[in-house]
């Protein structure tokens, strides 16, 4: 059975925004409405338009709404991330839009909400460990000073590892597994925003595109690897090009 919940949408926001509990939740809860959205526009425009121009405009109709409120979140968080916060959300809010028109989700709001609120639960969680093995707190608030504490495990890398480990937990529970159409529309978008290693060149923004290039030709390479791997069912395809983009970023990571 196919997955009730945009998969790659959730896997995005969990490697940018899952370094802690209070991002976690705060976002996690607007890629459910997101998912929501998403599917209202799609049976409230479906035969009344093309479908080319239907699946453009659900995807980006769920793209701007979704940019608008991380924007305004962000401001109520105090997190500062800015513009930065606006592009997460309407990159994240395209591929909501682009797995409900790829999905078979037949308006069936339950369990679109009950799908993705696991998600929503297993994003929190990882944000719990990692902001807490990161720096000790947990919604900001300090908890204890374990010795064993690393500023590395806020990094992307196990923002990959996180995503990778929480959606193949999810399709355990929920007896489904990820039938999407590729996991670059995830590799890619975050590669972009966010390199594991720089090239100090002149000017700066040409170190980082060809670092960039660098680590998509190692996702491709591994993702070539990955689709012969004997996992399981749950493993396959999206959770385990995510876990292994995480060791691709911790290794590269070392070069910085």
């Amino acid at each position: 059975m196919k997955l009730k919940f945009p998969a790659e949408a959730f896997a995005l926001g969990m490697i940018l925004l899952s370094a802690s509990m209070l991002d976690a939740f705060a976002y996690g809860v607007l890629v459910i409405f997101a998912a929501v959205l998403a599917e209202w526009l799609k049976n409230l425009l479906e035969g009344r338009i093309p479908r080319w121009s239907l699946y453009a405009s659900i995807m980006i109709a769920t793209g701007a709404v979704l940019s608008s409120v991380f924007g305004w979140t962000d401001f109520w968080l105090g997190a500062e991330k800015g513009w930065m916060s606006m592009l997460y959300g309407g990159l994240i809010g395209l591929l909501a839009g682009k797995a409900c028109m790829e999905g078979d989700w037949n308006a069936d709001y339950g369990s679109i909400a009950w799908e993705s609120s696991l998600v929503w639960a297993g994003w929190i969680l990882c944000g719990i460990f990692r902001e807490f093995l990161a720096s000790g707190t947990v919604a900001g608030n300090l908890l204890a000073s374990p010795f064993f504490k690393s500023a590395v495990i806020s990094k992307t890398a196990f923002g990959f590892l996180a995503a990778g480990i929480a959606l193949a937990a999810v399709q355990v529970l929920i007896r489904k597994k990820y039938t999407g159409s590729d996991s670059l529309f995830v590799i890619v978008p975050v590669v972009c925003l966010v390199q594991p290693f720089a090239f100090s060149l002149d000017p700066k923004i040409l170190g980082m595109a060809l670092a960039a290039a660098v680590t998509l030709v190692f996702a491709v390479s591994v993702r070539k690897i990955t689709a012969f791997s004997q996992t399981t069912a749950a493993f396959q395809k999206l959770p385990v090009d995510l876990i292994s983009m995480g060791l691709v970023y911790l290794i590269l990571g070392t070069f910085k």
